[in-house]
């Protein structure tokens, strides 16, 4: 009915029904027809032509209707009978689509049916409306509470739901007098939000200062700092964290933070970086480094392509600042990589080759900055902890990383022999893809 309605269809008068006085009519999208008499309605069955419709079978239609109409207001109370306040987790399956179909049902004050919900099922009843995938049809359910009666089941849900960002979605529902403690009963239990599920929306909706306010005293790990970044705007976190008088950290600052939140084991790698991306870090490169992006690369002879031309230089590594990766290459200075082409599909054939301390350096090229970091191990073996999603979102800000393990990689690789992934930041034209590369120097190109 609501779709030949919406369509604006043509209304055809079938007649007036003589028990009841009211008139039936059709109306015609042109590929649908629905009747009704002003109570009751019914899809016609396809290929219904609206101006045959007969008086006599629009009312055995709409009587039909009608019935199965009832047969399930039954069902629906009987549903609601049967509430006993039980958990989210147990409240799924039949039971669980039958209480979100009175949710999502109505209009105006609740009736019998919702109040009843409502008042057996406390919090629960969000919890449902929201796992069963319709935050629109959630929406339109708390709009229809009055603001009190919203506030108590908005704040009750965030305290006791599995996944309280579910709720926090709803946070621009929620009265404003009382949106301060629904922030914090969410920042009090945000270890439970591993995925956002509203958590930035409802971020946006409070506001920086009111999320500030919200947040007082609370120490917020990196990962919840992350999210708050991702949720505001530069000028709206610049705005929270002077209203939480913090200074701001440096992404150097970032990776220790996670290391001591995460608490489990950790191992250094070398984070790599370029002029551009530093964000103010002050970068330990001496003016002797050898570490370079393009350019002609070290004094040494190119190892040749298939086709017996000279490959082009990638990049090279200054040893000196890498001392974890000079044990593998004894007696050199710097390693060198090499490519047939730039081109993405051409890194598999690419090269890396020793640089004795005898050459002479790279005479040009953009210098790239090399970083010595703790993070935890788990970034590279699958964990999910909070500071180990932090740790694997600072990764994926740098130019890229040597040792540890690849990141995201979405194809067989051989751990073991893992030297470098290079980032799209790091100026090689890979678009937002990445590059994983083997000690050999063969690399696989991974489209974002």
């Amino acid at each position: 009915m609501w779709q030949v309605q919406r369509a604006r269809g043509r209304v055809v008068v079938i007649g007036t029904d003589p028990a009841s006085g009211r008139e039936v009519f059709a109306v015609d999208s042109g590929q649908q027809v629905a009747i009704s008499d002003g109570l009751r309605s019914v899809d016609a069955p396809w290929g219904t032509v609206a101006d045959a419709i007969t008086l006599a079978q629009a009312e055995a239609w709409l009587a039909a209707a009608y019935a199965q109409h009832v047969a399930k207001m039954q069902q629906r109370a009987a549903s609601v009978a049967a509430l006993d306040g039980q958990s989210f987790d147990t409240a799924t399956g039949e039971l669980g689509h039958a209480i979100h179909g009175i949710l999502a049902a109505g209009s105006g004050p609740l009736d019998a049916d919702e109040r009843a919900a409502v008042d057996r099922l406390g919090p629960v009843v969000l919890q449902l409306g929201l796992a069963w995938g319709h935050p629109e049809r959630t929406e339109k359910f708390l709009r229809r509470l009055a603001d009190d009666e919203r506030q108590r089941v908005l704040q009750r849900a965030i305290e006791v739901a599995a996944k309280p960002q579910r709720a926090f979605a709803f946070a621009a529902l929620m009265p404003r007098a009382g949106r301060v403690a629904f922030t914090r009963a969410m920042f009090q239990r945000s270890a439970t939000a591993v995925h956002d599920e509203g958590f930035a929306a409802g971020l946006r909706a409070v506001g920086p200062e009111q999320v500030a306010e919200a947040t007082a005293g609370i120490e917020l790990d990196t990962a919840t700092l992350q999210r708050l970044q991702r949720a505001f705007t530069p000028q709206q976190f610049e705005q929270l964290n002077k209203a939480r008088r913090l200074a701001p950290r440096t992404w150097l600052e970032d990776f220790a933070a996670v290391v001591r939140e995460h608490g489990g084991p950790s191992e250094s790698i070398h984070v790599l970086d370029v002029d551009d991306n530093l964000a103010g870090v002050p970068s330990p490169r001496a003016a002797s480094s050898w570490s370079v992006v393009g350019g002609p690369g070290p004094g040494v002879a190119a190892p040749l392509a298939a086709d017996g031309d000279a490959m082009d230089h990638v990049l090279t590594l200054d040893l000196r600042e890498l001392p974890s990766l000079a044990s593998r290459y004894p007696g050199a200075r710097a390693i060198s990589w090499f490519t047939p082409s730039t081109a993405p599909d051409q890194y598999e054939d690419a090269r890396i080759i020793a640089v004795g301390d005898d050459a002479t350096p790279p005479p040009d090229g953009r210098p790239l900055h090399v970083f010595t970091v703790a993070v935890p191990s788990a970034v590279f073996t699958g964990g999910d902890a909070l500071p180990v999603q932090a740790t694997r979102r600072l990764l994926w800000q740098r130019a890229g990383w040597c040792l540890g393990g690849p990141i995201g990689v979405q194809a067989e690789v051989d751990l073991d022999d893992f030297l470098m992934q290079l980032l799209d930041r790091i100026g090689l034209g890979f678009g937002d893809g990445a590059v994983y590369v083997a000690g050999s120097g063969r690399a696989l190109f991974q489209a974002g």
